[in-house]
């Protein structure tokens, strides 16, 4: 396989080693919970069905458990009929397991225990003897079952004995109640007796071990846990995974058992992943313990960009609101890789947001405009910069109040005012974002753009010469300062473009129309046995540059440096980039590629002691571990203060660039 640069026509760039930022995911390991303190809520107690007479008394001793349900009871009787009673309680832990824990109360006398729930299990519900012909109580048997659910009930003996003479009852607590005391009415024998229920809910179970991520697609993973090994309260748990972004609304996926997989993700951006279970009475504890990192989403191998008609294809969104994404007060910085196929007297327009800020050229230079009310932009500011076709270049503008600032490759090539907002707020209105043309409505599009953009970045700040530069040739962190939306066009296909910035939300992502193609910016040739890839400019993914394929070990590389930029005031012209030819270099995974372009050439008022721009050397193109560096710049010729003009006098060619 043979590589090559393209031949460089641009006259600014910079050369900065690429960044590749990962996006991390914050997941959250759940904590182990402990029974510190009771976490549940035990409801009302309430009464159950009366069994017995209306003799005797209430009973001064009745109680109900407390935190607990009963698990065992003690009788006696004279005769046919009970003459002393008592229950025991155990307490329920905050996992609705039974705790060791139990609590004896003697509510008409003190008899022995006589019978108990077996192990794991609680009174759910009685059976009572009506005896002396319904008047008093002649025995009672615990109905036992799990708790809550009241499963595998077992029906326990009648105590003291089942001998009694009377009517046998049954009683039942309600679905999902357990058996917490009793109501007696006594008088030398136990009248009256009364089972009373209470609800149990928001129990505490043990919080879920730390979950692992698996990539599925760009916008869903596999989240991998470990269950809890039992059904607590004897009913089946639900697992939730939430996937929280740093703002917005978070994202749920339920299951059974893991993993679970979670869907609508937004590629490479931040969440913060936590895992927990529930069922009818209570959840798993919340999940604040130790955060651990995972990458999210499919690094893209690619770096593309759309390729617009210029007739009915753009890229918009609606306005997210008072101060939203899209409204940026005093201060902004917009950038963007463009590739201009067309240039006429025509409007094209590479991004804006109509009545508050506007990146377009029209009759063949680049122009920008600011406007704080909802007024035409009329001419905008004309850099003089000039539209080249068929050339990428990057583009930026800046502006901090009543000053503004215009950069080409990544270098100053234009300084000016705040334009009609002068220092004043841009407008914070209501119409839409739109790439590639306008739109105050989302339905009727405008001024198209005719060509190819690429990362387009939209800060609440003003980004410096070396934090424009940076973007220019790296991929954009998305949790840069100021960052409100990047737009890195390396989805590929499909007809939204994510906003990439670390505090988007799906209200700032993009809808495609008009079905535009998706162009890889590498450009690939077949010729005989050989493959010749050309990158018209480095190469942006979160990858970090040009995937070697599958069976490629070795390249041959000609590789060209920037050229010098020109003089100024009878100065020479710039020298060219140096290059180099490189065969049989060993490549494997991912290749970094920085394309250096031309130095930026002199410029500023003819005849006078200082140019506006000194020109610049040109940038180093870098492929994988080697340099090539730019050609030199031309030379400034200065006029003698005071004296007259020198028009006919050159200043010295810049030296060409060497190969390193």
């Amino acid at each position: 396989m043979k590589v090559s640069s393209a031949s460089l026509r641009r006259r600014i760039s910079r050369s900065l080693v690429t960044v590749l930022v990962l996006t991390l995911v914050q997941i959250i390991a759940a904590p182990i919970f402990t029974n510190s303190a009771l976490a549940y809520t035990q409801g009302t107690v309430t009464n159950g069905t009366a069994y017995g007479g209306t003799g005797g008394g209430a009973n001064a001793a009745n109680q109900n458990c407390t935190n607990g349900a009963i698990v065992a009871i003690g009788t006696t009787k004279s005769g046919d009929n009970l003459n002393s009673f008592m229950f025991v309680c155990k307490t329920i832990n905050n996992n609705a397991s039974l705790s060791a824990t139990e609590v004896t109360t003697n509510v008409f006398g003190t008899p022995s225990e006589s019978d108990r729930c077996s192990a794991g299990q609680i009174g759910i519900g009685v059976r009572v003897i009506a005896s002396n012909g319904g008047s008093l109580v002649g025995g009672v048997g615990l109905i036992c079952g799990n708790p809550m659910s009241q499963g595998n009930p077992n029906t326990r003996s009648i105590m003291p004995d089942a001998l009694s003479t009377g009517t046998v009852y049954t009683f039942t607590c309600p679905t999902g109640q357990l058996l917490a005391g009793f109501y007696l009415r006594t008088g030398a024998l136990v009248d009256q007796l009364t089972p009373k229920c209470s609800t149990f809910s928001a129990f505490v179970y043990a919080g879920i071990g730390s979950p692992t991520v698996t990539n599925v697609s760009t916008t869903s993973a596999s989240i991998a846990f470990t269950a809890l090994t039992s059904n607590f309260a004897d009913t089946a748990l639900q697992y939730t995974v939430t996937a929280t972004p740093i703002s917005g609304s978070a994202i749920t996926s339920t299951g059974s058992t893991s993993p679970i997989v979670i869907s609508n993700l937004r590629p490479n951006s931040s969440y913060t992943y936590s895992v927990t279970a529930s069922n009818t009475y209570g959840v798993t504890a919340s999940p604040t313990g130790t955060t651990i990192q995972s990458t999210l989403g499919l690094p893209s191998e690619t770096d593309t960009a759309l390729e617009l008609n210029g007739t009915n294809q753009y890229a918009w969104v609606a306005d997210t609101g008072t101060g939203g994404v899209f409204d940026l007060g005093t201060t902004m910085t917009l950038e963007a890789w463009v590739y201009p196929t067309e240039t006429s007297s025509a409007i094209y327009i590479v991004a804006t947001k109509v009545d508050s800020f506007q990146l377009f050229h029209i009759d063949g230079v680049w122009k920008y405009a600011f406007r704080p009310t909802a007024t035409n932009f009329g001419a905008g500011l004309n850099t003089l910069v000039p539209v080249r076709v068929n050339e990428w270049h990057h583009i930026a503008i800046t502006r901090t109040g009543n000053s503004s600032s215009f950069y080409y490759d990544g270098q100053l090539a234009y300084t000016g005012t705040g334009d009609v907002a002068g220092s004043s707020a841009l407008n914070d209105n209501s119409i839409p974002f739109v790439i590639g043309g306008k739109t105050y409505d989302g339905v009727t599009f405008s001024y198209p753009f005719q060509g190819l953009i690429d990362q387009v970045a939209l800060y609440s700040i003003v980004r410096d010469v070396a934090g424009i530069d940076a973007d220019m040739d790296s991929y954009i962190s998305p949790s840069s300062t100021g960052l409100r939306a990047y737009y890195d066009f390396n989805e590929g296909s499909g007809s939204v473009l994510y906003n990439r910035a670390q505090s988007a939300t799906t209200n700032s992502d993009l809808a495609i129309l008009g079905s535009p193609l998706w162009s890889d910016i590498k450009i690939v040739s077949n010729s005989g046995a050989y493959t010749t890839v050309k990158f018209p400019r480095t190469y942006i993914n979160t990858n970090g540059g040009w995937v070697v394929p599958s069976g490629v070990s070795q390249v041959s590389a000609f590789i060209v440096g920037g050229g010098g930029g020109g003089g100024w005031n009878s100065g020479g012209g710039g020298g060219g980039g140096g290059f180099l030819i490189q065969n049989n270099i060993t490549v494997s995974g991912t290749v970094g590629v920085q394309i250096g372009a031309g130095g930026r050439g002199g410029r500023g008022p003819d005849l006078t002691g200082v140019p506006t721009h000194v020109p610049l050397d040109g940038f180093p193109t870098i492929f994988n571990a080697t340099s090539v560096a730019g050609g030199n710049k031309g030379t400034v010729f200065n006029t003698v203060t005071g004296g007259p003009s020198i028009t006919t006098v050159s200043g010295s060619s810049g030296a060409g660039g060497t190969g390193a």
